[in-house]
C-alpha cells in the first residue's frame, strides 16, 4: 500500500556548498549527528562553488548553500538552480541575517546562522522532514534486512527476478543503485499502477518520469540506460507514455 512516510523511516539527500571546508565538514557532522539521533537515513555530499551549477539536483532534497563565496554569489546561483529544480529546498548558511529579504526571490526554505548552528540546525532538520513528507508518497518494501520505505520519486524502475524477488533501481547522486526486495513484481505493480509507472514488458515496471523516449522497442531512460520493451504491444505502451508525458511534463 502506498502511504505517507513515517518518521522512523525518513531519509534525506543533501548537498553542502560552502567555501570554508572546515565549516562544511562541521555542518555535515552536525547533520549526521542529528540523523543518527533520530534514526534517520541520510546521504550527504560536499561540493565546491565550481561544481554548484553543474550538479544534477534531481534527487537531492536539500541544498545548504553559503551566500558569500569568492567564486560565486550564492543568491545569484540559487536563482539559476531554482529555475531548473522547483522543489529543491534551499537552506542559506550565512554569518549575517541581513540577506533574509533577498531569499524570498528564490523561495528560500530557511536561513542558518553559522554562529548559531548547534541551536538552529535541529529545528531546521525537523522542518525539512515535515516539508519533504507532508505531501510526498512513498512505498514500504520488505528486504532481507527488514522493512524499508522508499520514495516514489527516487525509483527509476523495478525488475522482477526468477527468485520471486523484485529489484528496485534507485537514482541517487548521479548514479543508479539497487536494493533487492521480497515479493513478485506483480505485487508492486498493483500498488504503483496509478502512480506514474508503466510496465513495458513482463520483467520491467518503469517510472515514466525517468523515460526520455520510447523507440525501436526500447525505453531510453534519463539515466542513460536502455530497457527492452514488449514487441507485441509496443505502440500501445508508447502511446500510454506519450499521453502521460503530455499531462505531466
Amino acid at each position: 500500500m502506498v502511504r505517507k512516510r513515517k518518521k522512523r523511516a525518513w531519509q534525506v539527500n543533501c548537498v553542502i556548498c560552502d567555501d570554508d571546508p572546515l565549516f562544511a565538514m562541521q555542518l555535515e557532522e552536525r547533520i549526521k549527528d542529528q540523523c543518527v539521533l533520530n534514526d534517520w537515513e541520510y546521504h550527504c555530499r560536499q561540493i565546491d562553488a565550481q561544481t554548484l551549477l553543474e550538479l544534477d539536483f534531481s534527487t537531492v532534497d536539500v541544498l545548504f548553500l553559503d551566500i558569500e563565496m569568492p567564486e560565486i554569489n550564492g543568491l545569484e546561483a540559487a536563482k539559476q538552480i531554482r529555475q531548473r529544480y522547483a522543489d529543491l529546498l534551499l537552506v542559506f548558511v550565512t554569518g549575517f541575517i541581513d540577506y533574509a529579504p533577498s531569499g524570498y526571490k528564490v523561495n528560500a526554505f530557511r536561513y542558518l546562522l553559522k554562529s548559531k548552528l548547534d541551536e538552529e540546525l535541529p529545528e531546521c532538520l525537523m522542518n525539512i522532514q515535515e516539508k519533504l513528507y507532508s505531501n510526498q508518497e512513498s512505498i514500504w518494501v520488505k528486504t532481507i534486512d527488514g522493512e524499508k520505505c522508499v520514495r516514489l520519486k527516487s525509483i527509476v524502475y523495478l525488475e522482477g527476478t526468477s527468485k520471486k524477488h523484485t529489484l528496485f533501481y534507485l537514482y541517487e547522486f548521479g548514479k543508479t543503485v539497487h536494493i533487492e526486495c521480497l515479493g513478485l513484481l506483480s505485487f508492486y505493480e498493483k500498488q504503483l499502477q496509478d502512480k506514474g509507472f508503466l510496465k513495458i514488458q513482463k520483467s520491467y515496471l518503469v517510472n515514466m518520469e525517468y523515460i526520455r523516449k520510447m523507440a525501436n522497442y526500447h525505453a531510453v531512460l534519463k539515466t542513460k540506460e536502455e530497457l527492452k520493451t514488449s514487441i507485441s504491444d509496443f505502440q500501445e505502451k508508447r502511446q500510454l507514455f506519450l499521453s502521460w508525458k503530455e499531462k505531466h511534463l
